[in-house]
């Protein structure tokens, strides 16, 4: 079982904490892992051999990019507009 391979590879309290294994009741086929550290060399490792990638792996600085890239817990600080030339307007400008 491939998941038990990763699932060794971490920290028993965090397998503690996570008592649904992607073979749960409900037919789960894909689980996350998340912690706002990193995981160590074995677990990334473990996660990568794994033949069906089933399981994704979210450190901290990976988990920021995802906030921002969606806006979650972000707020804008700064906008720029981009100006281009609208060609329409000078093409309307030969018709007179």
């Amino acid at each position: 079982m491939e998941a038990a391979r990763l699932f060794a590879a971490m920290n028993p309290d965090l397998l503690a904490a996570a008592p649904a294994a992607p073979t749960d009741a409900k037919g789960a086929k894909r689980g996350v892992f998340v912690t706002l550290s990193d995981f160590t060399e074995e677990a990334k490792n473990a996660a990568e051999s794994m033949t069906n990638k089933t399981i994704k792996l979210i450190n901290g600085p990976d988990l920021v990019e995802l906030m921002i890239e969606h806006g979650v817990g972000t707020s804008v600080e700064e906008s720029v507009q981009i100006k281009k030339m609208d060609s329409d307007y000078f093409e309307g400008l030969d018709a007179r």
